[in-house]
């Protein structure tokens, strides 16, 4: 009957063990999860930061930019920066031009009057 004693008096202590080990699954569940987390986000940037090249996002902005605005839109490349401005992201553009549709309308007579290169809004 002895062993059946000790059996019995162990059965609480581990109750009290299994309730000692509940915060730590937790804590170790969260710390899976956050790192889990953390590691899809970074897969993403990096996709996101293969994916749209400088020759896939350059007729892209291009082409959005021409279609929003009222002028003409041309950059020579857009460059698109993940990890080098971390958590931001940053875009560089090069070699832009843009110019204004807003003297389209005015007539002829109008038009000389104005300088010529006055519809272009900035050139770098």
């Amino acid at each position: 009957m002895e062993p059946q004693r000790k059996a019995l008096e162990k059965g609480p202590e581990t109750g009290r063990k299994a309730k000692k080990n509940v915060p730590r699954r937790l804590i170790k569940l969260f710390a899976v999860l956050t790192g889990s987390l953390l590691l899809l986000i970074a897969l993403l940037l990096g996709a996101v930061a293969l994916i749209l090249t400088p020759s896939r996002l350059t007729p892209l902005v291009n082409e959005y930019s021409s279609r929003y605005l009222d002028a003409q839109v041309r950059f020579d490349t857009v460059t698109l920066s993940v990890f080098e401005n971390f958590p931001n992201v940053s875009v560089k553009l090069s070699g832009g031009e843009i110019i204004s549709h807003a003297f389209a309308g005015l007539p002829d007579s109008l038009r000389t009057r104005i300088p010529a290169a006055a519809d272009t809004l900035r050139e770098v």
